[in-house]
Order: C-alpha cells, then structure tokens, then sequence
C-alpha cells in the first residue's frame, strides 16, 4: 500500500450534494475558473484520438466484423456453439467470446473454424472487415 502525503486544503469531505459529512466521501476542491464560467459549466473538448485509440478501434471493429461472420455461418449450418466447438476443437466459451468480438483469434484458431465450418479460409472471411 502506497500512502502519499497531501496537503490537507487540496480536500474536503462532502456528501454527493456538496454538503459536508463525516467519512462519506474525499472530495477534491475546485480552483476558481480561468475563464468566469462556474466550475462544471463548460464542457472542455476530447482531445484528439492518438493513432493508437484508432488502431484499437479498427481491431475492435475487425474482430466484431470476424465474430460476427463466424456465427452467421454457425446458424447457416444449424450447429449450436457446443457442437461447433466439438468440431473444431476450440473451447465453447472462448468461440463464444469470438462470437462477441471480445478475441483477437490466431491463425491456427481461424483454420480450425474454417475446416469445422467446412468452407475455405476465403470464404470465412467475406465481408469481415469492410
């Protein structure tokens, strides 16, 4: 545990309601505003998204895009995700989590979906990603 020393003007406790209280909460106090607004009217803007949020997005968006093809084609063929996992030989769970976009699915994983869905690698990945 990492105590640090602050200095005993920077907070005050205070109800949710700005209400001072006994051991409800450590809240911190708000400077004066720079520019006359009261404090919590203005809204500052997000600041830009560096390229790596945008990666994440796009890797985000591909694995979504993945999933969702590879529970299309589950439901085309009529196998539930525990007969689809005893075909291919991933983990029920884990194909769950790829259906949901949540895995970022190697190489090897995608061979063993294509081969248990029976179509090409090709194939697995039309429209994925578009």
């Amino acid at each position: 545990m990492t105590v640090r020393n602050i200095p005993s003007d920077s907070f005050a406790l205070a109800t949710p309601s700005g209400r001072a209280a006994g051991d409800n909460a450590l809240v911190e106090r708000a400077s004066a505003p720079v520019d006359g607004n009261a404090v919590g009217d203005s809204v500052s803007p997000e600041p830009p998204a560096s390229a790596a949020d945008c990666a994440a997005a796009d890797r985000a968006a591909l694995q979504a895009s993945f999933g969702a093809r590879v529970a299309a084609l589950r439901v085309a063929r009529g196998l539930s995700q525990a007969e689809l996992s005893a075909l291919s030989g991933v983990e029920r769970s884990y194909l769950a989590s790829i259906e949901r976009g949540m895995r970022n699915v190697t190489l090897s994983n995608i061979e063993k979906l294509a081969r248990a869905l029976d179509v090409t690698l090709a194939e697995l990945f039309e429209g994925v990603g578009r």
